[in-house]
């Protein structure tokens, strides 16, 4: 009976999606299409290779984490350099270039010593890549605690131009590494067309522009969600603080602290007595002065 009642229960649900709710079906699937032809390469999945999908949510999720590391060394870079903390735009500006021009000739040589062995390894050299960026940014969050210089062949210099220039390094590194490496894991999933219809080999076209084109969107889109991700936290830190600072502002309180209220009153207690009940109150907090008072 009660198996019974459930297959009439599921039938009806199904009869009142199909009359009453066809209309939030239709729109989900028309945003469904939408995304897959955003996202994917066309004519997914027959234009690309096995394990394609796998390879885009594992990377999608790589990405995500990635631009939140990234968010999260900007801000260290930015403190640790001195902005909004009254340092001189000037020399702020001239040791981020500095770092910056570190990084790409760093990215140069690099690429000009691996040269044609990213072409034999791609897969090993996109994990170098991933390794490398979380390794620069492990290095930038890490500059606010290095002091402000660092004695370096009888020079003073500063830290962030340092540690900054290393994390440059590591980073332009491993983006060199990323882009070559994802260039050839892209080709390997390119299809020659359609195999399906049994057209040769030579007469069908590569779709590797449309699988770099999909990738392309797919990372912009999980750059702007790890953006959210990576602004979140300071967002809701900075709301918490004005919470507290608001609930503070509204306690019905005759004086802020029991300092305070005493300071107030201390133009009219000159007397030895009440001077050191004040100091006998800074030392135990006021519940001695209470204690007496009571």
């Amino acid at each position: 009976m009660k198996r019974l009642s459930r297959r009439v229960t599921a039938r009806a649900a199904s009869h009142i999606a199909a009359n009453h709710g066809g209309g939030g079906v239709a729109l989900w699937q028309r945003a469904q299409s939408a995304l897959e032809a955003v996202l994917l390469p066309c004519d997914f999945p027959h234009s690309v290779g096995p394990g394609y999908l796998r390879y885009v949510q594992w990377t999608s999720i790589g990405l995500v984490t990635g631009k939140v590391e990234s968010i999260l060394a900007t801000q260290a870079a930015l403190f640790a350099v001195g902005v909004g903390a009254g340092a001189v735009p000037m020399a702020a500006a001239i040791q981020w270039v500095l770092k910056d021009g570190v990084g790409h000739a760093a990215a140069i040589g690099y690429a000009t010593v691996v040269n044609t062995r990213f072409d034999a390894d791609a897969r090993r050299y996109r994990f170098h890549a991933t390794a490398g960026h979380t390794a620069a940014d492990l290095v930038a969050c890490t500059m606010p605690l290095a002091p402000k210089t660092v004695a370096l062949v009888g020079l003073e210099v500063p830290s962030f131009l340092l540690l900054g220039s290393l994390s440059s390094a590591i980073s332009s590194v491993a983006g060199v590494a990323q882009a070559v490496a994802r260039a050839r894991i892209m080709a390997s999933f390119a299809r020659q067309g359609n195999p399906a219809d049994g057209t040769p080999h030579l007469f069908l076209e590569s779709n590797l522009a449309d699988c770099t084109r999909a990738g392309q969107s797919q990372a912009k889109l999980m750059s702007l969600v790890g953006t959210a991700a990576g602004i979140g936290p300071s967002w809701l830190s900075a709301k918490t603080e004005l919470e507290t600072h608001e609930r503070r502002a509204n306690i019905a309180l005759p004086y802020r602290s029991v300092f305070g209220g005493a300071l107030r009153l201390q133009p009219a207690l000159r007397d030895a007595t009440l001077v050191g009940l004040l100091s006998e109150a800074r030392r135990s907090g006021g519940e001695a002065v209470g204690r007496k008072l009571a």
